[in-house]
């Protein structure tokens, strides 16, 4: 990718309705083409999805074009007329930013496959900090592979081409999903059914006991967003109570240790105290000076605990 070091993505498809369907709560565009934006959710945030639906700013590229580090050529032994070297438009987790110096608008090479067997010429719409459905973050994460999403004909397309290159794998894969009717001829990894805001407790729950019953194995998961948050919700107050009643305990703590650190602190300097009054200090005058003491070390105490907190805060949750 431009110059620096290749990285391994793992692609999928969605279709145009996917953030129409799915809780856009947790969705945070980072960085967008915003030309090739061309609706909105209702929420008001810019449905990243259609940009991977429209042609708008792809620019066409010659089918007798050759030279692959112009990014783009397959490479095999099949038919070259079935070559598909259309701009594969794709959004990315916002974490290729710092791994891959990638950026929205940017075009790059992507290889299909660990032998980098085919390789298209990638147009990167947008970069996503959260996508529901999918581990979109802002991080630079080491461990886990970022995950990339373009349109469903697109990946129908590369998946195609796939089968060209490699038709013992297209047999076994017919072999073993022959009983399947898959729309848009891929697998799916997920469904997501949206109910109306008023849907009933009742309704939903035979909604749900009736996409259950067509489950054919016994690893298939439903999961039920809006009792799976009330689940969170509930969580969260015991949570917030647990936070609560340490914040107390350790203000307590606090409080205590910081009466007994200034005893001994006046304790240990009661010489000096003598100096100063043989030096015509009042008791007043003495006062305020431990008390400006230990005003000071507390407030400088505090207000290094709230930065790292805060600093910390911002880390965590960025």
């Amino acid at each position: 990718m431009a110059g620096f070091q290749q990285k391994s993505v793992d692609m999928r498809g969605i279709p145009s309705n996917y953030l129409n369907v799915v809780n856009t709560d947790y969705y945070i565009p980072s960085s967008l083409e915003e030309d090739a934006v061309t609706s909105t959710l209702p929420d008001g945030k810019p449905n990243a999805t259609s940009m991977l639906y429209n042609d708008i700013g792809i620019q066409p590229w010659p089918k007798d074009n050759k030279d692959i580090y112009s990014v783009t050529t397959p490479q095999g032994s099949y038919n070259p007329d079935d070559v598909w070297t259309e701009e594969i438009k794709v959004l990315m987790s916002a974490n290729m930013k710092p791994m891959a110096s990638i950026n929205a608008g940017d075009t790059a090479r992507l290889c299909n496959y660990k032998y980098c067997e085919a390789v298209y010429r990638m147009k990167v719409r947008g970069l996503i900090t959260k996508l529901p459905g999918f581990l979109f973050t802002a991080y630079k994460n080491p461990i886990l592979t970022p995950e990339v999403v373009t349109s469903m004909e697109q990946m129908k397309n590369m998946v195609d081409q796939f089968w060209i290159m490699n038709p013992t794998f297209k047999e076994n894969f017919d072999k073993k999903y022959d009983n399947y009717d898959f729309i848009d001829g891929l697998p799916k990894q997920m469904l997501f059914v949206k109910l109306i805001p008023n849907c009933t407790q009742e309704n939903r729950l035979f909604i749900a006991n009736g996409i259950r019953a067509l489950f054919r194995d016994q690893v298939t998961l439903f999961m039920d967003t809006v009792e799976l948050v009330d689940q969170l919700k509930s969580t969260m107050v015991v949570f917030d109570i647990f936070i609560g009643l340490i914040a107390l305990i350790s203000l307590t703590l606090t409080f205590f240790l910081l009466l007994v650190s200034t005893r001994q602190n006046v304790r240990d300097n009661i010489w000096e105290y003598g100096v100063l009054r043989s030096m015509g200090f009042t008791k007043a005058q003495g006062q305020r000076l431990y008390m400006y003491e230990s005003f000071l070390v507390v407030f400088s105490s505090c207000i290094l605990g709230v930065g790292i907190g805060i600093l910390t805060s911002i880390l965590v949750t960025a």
